[in-house]
Parts: structure tokens; C-alpha cells; sequence
């Protein structure tokens, strides 16, 4: 064996040598890729293996348009934000149990309230913090703390360099650079991916603790009251009555309580079935009469609060009833749309978005949930439906 051979066999183990380490050095570089929030990869993996051990998905928010999901440990939670409300919808996963609950988005009120020429002190609105209703609870066919596994299994990958990933019982997509960039429905066995919603980002939620709800304590609506005292109810419709209604003064409770009695029907503990119809011999103002008497049949009503007795919750499309029938400044003071009944709030019982984990191999998104939320705010009445509508009258008025 020449000199020059065996120089040629040692460089070549040399640079085999070398290149061992380098690929252990990268492949521990690879292994230490794993948090969203560590940045995005610009090289493209090899292997479908290294692609599947780089998604940690524990502590990270899926933001999409209709709301978010959050990847605990042994644990998720989603939030569905109702269209055109300030109303949340959560659902928590834990193991194999779904805790389905409402809260009101608080942040979302704060900015509305800071836009209102005729708002109250906040203080109201922080009131309802954290307060869950409408909370349910069933088994789920995805038990969740049995997916959650790191790292997040592969389920198919695709020539372009996309993946789909098993993530906590979710299908999560992920592009080249490990970018989660979909929520896939339908499972494994289907073969059908077609349904997705589009993730449009990622938060930390490391710090989230996903806990459920109390069917016992946090089921109906068991939300308190935190409208407005006396005083600021009063101020709020001081700050309502036009110039020309005998000018600008100090409006009271006798002016109120002195109104309501010149009308049959516009006042609190009207009786719906001995008291008569509106008259102009009877009635002050007919048409806010005949107005009031219809809002006085609404099904759906709860009394909330202190205020004259009138602080009194009803379906959202019986008060917008209410104030387009008519323009009595003192009726929409109460319930206009900036009235003071924006802090009590209104009923709606609708079909939403959700996520259903019964009957499918992975979860699956879609209008699977309805129940009553309570809207709060301005624009509490915009695009409402109605649900329970209005008792039958006893008598009939013209």
C-alpha cells in the first residue's frame, strides 16, 4: 500500500470523522427546537421524524377568526367569541371531560364603554370578571391527557413539506418551517382533511390554568348584578333628556315614579291582566303605552337589580321592540341602546360555533352548540334574533 493511498484512506475517515459530529451537533440543535415561540426555522428538514419531534404545542394559543385554542398540560381550552356580541363561549377539556361554560368578554366591554358619551364609572364592567354561566358538563370520546404527548405524533406528511400533526386529540397542520398553519377536521380513518380553519397566530399561554366550571354553582344564569347605584342610574338619564323638555335640570325619582303613574303600562308591577288599555283619557303618551304594555308580555325576564324596580333583564329583540315603537326620552334613557339597561343587559338564546368531540375520531368544529348568552353594552341589540317572544294578551287594544 503506497504513502499516497493510506494518506487518502486517513483524510477520508477524517472528514467522515467530522461530519458525524457535525450532524450530532445539528441534530442536538434540532432536538432543543421545540416551543413556537422560539422563532421559526428557515431550513427544511430531512427526515419526518426530526419534523414531528419540532412542534411543542403545551403552553401555546392557536389564534383563528372565530376565536383560539390553548394546549395545556393534559389539558385545552377553547374560546369561541359569539358574532357581534361581547359574550365568550370556553370550553375546557380536561382528560376525558368537557366543561362548556359563557363568560362576558370584560376587555371588549371597557372599549365599548370608552366610546360611550353616557357611560357609567367601569366599575361595573370589571363587576363581571371571571363570573362564568351556563356551565354543562359531559364525557368526550377524546380524552385529552391520553393525546397530549411530546413529542406531537405524525400523522401524514406531504411533498411540499407540510405536515399534519396529532395534537392533544386535535389535527394541527404545520408548513416547512414548522409553522402551525391550520386545524384540521375529520379524523384518520376518514382520510378527509378538506375542513380546517385558518390559524392566523400564536400567543404564550403557559401561565393559563384550565379549570372547568361547577354545574352547581355556575349552571343558568348566575351572573350578578353590577349595574349602576341609584345615583349614576339617575345622572346617566339626566345626561339623556333633551333641551326641550322644560331644560336642563336635576332629574329625581319623583319625576320618574310622577311619569310612570300618567301612563297604565310604562312603570314596574304592572298587572297584565286587570290593567286596561291605553286611552288618551288614561294615558299620557298612547303610544309609549301600548309600547310598554307589549315589552310587559315578554316571556324571557328576570329582575336584576335595585334601580325603581325597573332594572328587569328581558329577551333583547322584546327591548328593541321596545325603543323602535317608540321616542319617549325616558323610556330610551332606560332601555336605548345607551341606555342605562346596557349594564343589566339582554337575552338571546342562539346557534353557535364549538367544538364537538362526540361521535368523530378527532374533534370537529362547527354550529354544534345553542344556549342563552346575556349581551351587555351599545350594541347589545344589533343583529339579535328572537327566541322566546311574548305571552298572549288577555284583551286586545286598538
Amino acid at each position: 500500500m503506497t504513502a499516497k493511498y493510506f494518506l487518502g484512506i486517513t483524510v477520508g475517515f477524517a472528514a467522515l470523522v467530522a461530519a458525524i459530529f457535525f450532524l450530532r451537533d445539528d441534530w442536538e440543535r434540532d432536538e432543543n427546537y421545540f416551543h413556537l415561540e422560539n422563532g421559526i426555522r428557515e431550513d427544511q428538514p430531512s427526515m419526518d421524524a426530526v419534523r414531528s419531534r419540532r412542534f411543542e404545542s403545551r403552553g401555546v394559543r392557536l389564534l383563528h377568526a372565530g376565536g383560539n385554542i390553548c394546549f395545556g398540560v393534559g389539558a385545552a381550552r377553547s374560546r369561541t367569541f359569539i358574532e357581534g356580541s361581547r359574550v365568550v363561549v370556553i370550553q375546557d377539556f380536561i382528560e376525558d371531560t368537557t366543561f362548556s361554560y359563557s363568560i362576558t368578554d370584560v376587555d371588549g366591554l371597557l372599549q365599548d364603554s370608552a366610546a360611550d358619551e353616557y357611560s357609567a364609572d367601569s366599575g361595573w364592567i370589571e363587576g363581571l370578571r371571571g363570573h362564568k354561566y351556563n356551565c354543562s358538563v359531559k364525557r368526550s370520546f377524546v380524552n385529552v391527557s391520553a393525546t397530549n404527548s411530546t413529542p406531537s405524533p405524525l400523522i401524514v406528511s406531504f411533498p411540499e413539506g407540510s405536515s399534519l400533526l396529532e395534537v392533544a386529540g386535535w389535527t394541527v397542520e404545520v408548513n416547512s418551517n414548522f409553522r402551525p398553519t391550520r386545524l384540521h377536521f375529520g379524523g384518520e380513518g376518514s382520510g378527509n382533511y378538506s375542513s380546517f380553519l385558518e390559524i392566523i397566530g400564536t400567543e404564550d399561554c403557559t401561565s393559563e390554568i384550565i379549570d372547568g366550571c361547577d354545574p352547581e354553582f355556575e349552571s343558568g344564569n348566575s351572573v350578578p348584578y353590577t349595574g349602576p347605584t341609584e345615583e349614576e342610574a339617575l345622572n346617566l338619564i339626566e345626561a339623556a333628556r333633551p333641551e326641550s323638555d322644560n331644560g336642563r335640570r336635576l332629574f329625581t325619582l319623583s319625576e320618574y315614579q310622577t311619569w310612570a303613574t300618567q301612563t297604565q303600562w310604562c312603570g314596574a308591577g304592572t298587572d297584565l291582566v286587570y290593567t286596561p288599555c291605553p286611552t288618551t283619557d288614561n294615558s299620557i303618551d298612547v303610544t309609549a303605552d301600548l309600547a310598554c304594555r307589549r315589552h310587559d308580555h315578554g316571556v324571557k325576564f328576570k329582575p336584576v337589580g335595585f334601580f325603581f324596580h325597573y332594572a328587569v333583564r328581558l329577551e333583547c329583540r322584546v327591548d328593541l321592540d321596545l325603543i323602535t315603537a317608540t321616542s319617549n326620552w325616558k323610556i330610551h334613557a332606560v332601555f336605548g341602546r345607551k341606555g342605562i339597561a346596557k349594564h343589566w343587559g339582554c337575552y338571546e338564546n342562539s346557534i353557535y360555533n364549538c367544538w364537538e368531540t362526540n361521535g368523530w375520531s378527532t374533534p370537529t368544529y362547527g354550529k354544534y352548540c345553542n344556549g342563552e348568552h346575556i349581551h351587555y353594552g351599545p350594541y347589545r341589540y344589533d343583529n339579535r334574533t328572537m327566541y322566546w317572544g311574548y305571552n298572549a294578551k288577555l284583551s286586545k287594544c286598538s
